[in-house]
C-alpha cells in the first residue's frame, strides 16, 4: 500500500509544459528514486561547480551544466529522468535503490515520456496514430527530408529533445555528434537547417541507430523497433514508401564505351615436373611390419604342446598385436581370431590355476593380473554379473588358455601356458609402439 501511495503522490509532481514536454519537481524525482530531495538537489547543483557523477552522466547525455542546476528550481525534464532513473538502479553503487531500477526497467520498456504521462494518469501523444507521411518531403535531388517531429516520433523522444541541440539551443550528445560526423553531417548545416528545413534521410537512420543502441539509459523502444524494420531496408526506400512513392535510380551520366580489346597471344605455361609425395604404408602393409615382429621375436620359443599348436598360437599373437597396432583392421581380424581359438581347445589333462596363483608368479596381485590379461584381450569384464556367475569372461583368444571354474567360486582358471604368452605379447606391444 505504500509503494501505490507514493506513486499517487509523485504522479502530482509531474506536469506537462505548453510544449507538450514534461517537467519532473525534485520531490517527484525523489519519491520516483527512493532517493532523497537533498541528494537529488545537491547532485543537480554541482553541474556549475564540480560535477557530481550524476551531473556528469546528464552532461555527456546532452544536457547544458547551467540547465542541470536551473532544475533544482524549474524541475527535471522528463528527458532527462532516464538517466538518472538509470545512474540510482545500477551506477550509483552503495547509494542505489530498487525503485530507481524499477523505474529504469519501465522507462526501457515504455519509454520515459509514456511511463511518466501514465503515472501521472495521461495517455501519452506517442501512443497515438501518426500521419508520419505528412512529415516527409521529397527534395528535386531524390533525398528525403524527415521534420525534428516526425523524426522525434520515429525515435520515441519529445521534439525538443532533437529541436534544442540541432538549434544550438542545447549540446548535442558527444556519441551522436561523432555518428554524425562520421557520415559528413557537421557545422551549420546540423545547427542551422535542420530544426527548420527537416533532417535529411541518412542523417535521420544515424539518429534513430543513436537511439536505438547507443543512447545509454535514454535508449527508447521505438527507435529500436524502427531499426530493427529497416536493418536492412535503406531509410530513403522507406521514406518513399511512406509517401506511396518508388525511388528510381538513374545515371548521372553515360558509361564511355571502352574500346575492344585485342585477344593478346597466351604465353607459354611451364609444366613443373610433380614434386615426389613421401610413401605412406597402407593399413596392410603396416599388418605385415607387425607381423614381421611377431615372427621375429617368437622364431625360437615354442608356445605349443605340438608343432600345429605352437603355430597356432603364434598366429594368435600376431593377429592381437595387428588389432592393437592396426585398429582399422581389427573388425576384419576378429573372424580369423575366432578361428585360430577353436583349433586350440584346451585338454583334459591340463592344468589350471586362478588368478591369484599365477599373478604371485610373476609378482603381481590378482587384480593386476586380470587387468592385464584384459589389456592382451584375452578376458573381458562382466558387467552385471548375476549371482553364480563369473566377474570375468573369457574373449575368443583367451578360450585357448582358460576354462570356467563350475565349483562353488565360479571364476575363470587360467592354464600356465598363458605365463609363456604374458611376457611375450607385452614385449610384442613395447616394440609395436615405438616402431
Amino acid at each position: 500500500m505504500g509503494k501505490i501511495v507514493q506513486f499517487c503522490k509523485a504522479a502530482n509532481e509531474i506536469s506537462v509544459r505548453e510544449d507538450d514536454s514534461i517537467v519532473v519537481s525534485v520531490v517527484g524525482v525523489a519519491r520516483l528514486t527512493g532517493v532523497s530531495p537533498e541528494g537529488i538537489r545537491c547532485a543537480l547543483n554541482s553541474a556549475t561547480k564540480k560535477p557530481s557523477k550524476l551531473a556528469r552522466k546528464l552532461i555527456e547525455g546532452g544536457f547544458k551544466a547551467a540547465s542541470i542546476a536551473a532544475m533544482t528550481k524549474e524541475g527535471v525534464d522528463g528527458e532527462a529522468m532516464p538517466i538518472i532513473a538509470y545512474y540510482y538502479g545500477h551506477q550509483a553503487g552503495q547509494h542505489c535503490k530498487p525503485e530507481a531500477k524499477r523505474l529504469s526497467q519501465q522507462f526501457d520498456k515504455l519509454g520515459a515520456k509514456t511511463t511518466l504521462l501514465q503515472l501521472k494518469g495521461e495517455n501519452s501523444d506517442l501512443q497515438k496514430p501518426v500521419k508520419i507521411a505528412d512529415e516527409i518531403t521529397i527534395r528535386e535531388d531524390g533525398v528525403a527530408i524527415v521534420s525534428i517531429r516526425g523524426a522525434a516520433r520515429l525515435a520515441g523522444v519529445h521534439e525538443s529533445t532533437l529541436r534544442k541541440p540541432f538549434s544550438g539551443a542545447g549540446v548535442i550528445a558527444i556519441k551522436l555528434a561523432e555518428m554524425l560526423a562520421s557520415k559528413g553531417f557537421s557545422g551549420a548545416g546540423v545547427h542551422g537547417e535542420w530544426p527548420d528545413q527537416g533532417i535529411p534521410d541518412q542523417a535521420l537512420g544515424v539518429i534513430l541507430k543513436y537511439y536505438a543502441y547507443e543512447a545509454g539509459p535514454r535508449c527508447t523502444e521505438e527507435a529500436k523497433r524502427f531499426w530493427e524494420f529497416i536493418d536492412d531496408f535503406n531509410v530513403r526506400a522507406w521514406c518513399y514508401s511512406m509517401k506511396g512513392m518508388v525511388e528510381v535510380k538513374t545515371p548521372n551520366q553515360q558509361q564511355p564505351q571502352l574500346p575492344e580489346l585485342e585477344p593478346q597471344p597466351t604465353p607459354p605455361v611451364e609444366v613443373l615436373p610433380p614434386q615426389q609425395q613421401p610413401e605412406i604404408a597402407t593399413p596392410v602393409e603396416k599388418a605385415r611390419q607387425v607381423q614381421g615382429v611377431v615372427v621375429e621375436l617368437l622364431k625360437n620359443v615354442q608356445l605349443g604342446q605340438t608343432p600345429q599348436e605352437d603355430n597356432v598360437l603364434k598366429a594368435q599373437v600376431a593377429v592381437s598385436a595387428i588389432q592393437a597396432h592396426c585398429p582399422e583392421l581389427a573388425d576384419a581380424l576378429n573372424p580369423v581370431k575366432d578361428a585360430l581359438a577353436n583349433t586350440t581347445a584346451p585338454k583334459a589333462d591340463v592344468t589350471y590355476f586362478t588368478p591369484t596363483v599365477l599373478g604371485e608368479r610373476l609378482g603381481m596381485s590378482a587384480r593386476a593380473f586380470n587387468k592385464r590379461l584384459k589389456q592382451m584381450g584375452l578376458q573381458v569384464e562382466n558387467d552385471n554379473p548375476i549371482k553364480g556367475e563369473s566377474a570375468w569372461l573369457p574373449t575368443e583368444a583367451g578360450k585357448a588358455f582358460s576354462v570356467m571354474d563350475v565349483g562353488s567360486d565360479h571364476r575363470l582358471v587360467w592354464s600356465v601356458r598363458v605365463l609363456d604368452l604374458f611376457d611375450l605379447v607385452l614385449e610384442l606391444f613395447d616394440g609395436a609402439a615405438t616402431a
